[in-house]
């Protein structure tokens, strides 16, 4: 069964190992080091402040995230966003399905 729900601070370490490969395998991050869970914690606490961040999840496992967070500070942009989506390997509909849900913000 899969579900997608609202990320909380204890995904963090979840999200780690799904996005710590990125940093570490490749550049599309621009992170140099991988995330520590108590970092993403924080980075989820202030995201979802004022903006969407969902977790996919197959039988009780995350195993795809989305959020969208703001793109820049100046006023122009107010209604831009980042969105990111990344998924385990193996992780089939996780990146379509929850990115889906994050496109709807506004």
């Amino acid at each position: 069964m899969s579900a997608i729900r609202p990320a909380t601070p204890i995904d963090a370490d979840a999200i780690c190992r799904i996005y710590n490969p990125y940093v570490t395998d490749t550049i599309v991050s621009f992170e140099e080091t991988p995330v520590a869970a108590a970092e993403m914690a924080l980075r989820i606490t202030d995201l979802t402040r004022t903006h969407p961040w969902y977790v996919y999840e197959e039988s009780g496992s995350v195993v795809g995230y989305a959020y969208a967070g703001p793109w820049r500070s100046r006023a122009a942009y107010r209604d831009a966003v980042h969105s990111c989506g990344p998924a385990a390997a193996g992780a089939r509909g996780a990146p379509h399905n929850v990115a889906t849900r994050v496109s709807r913000f506004r």
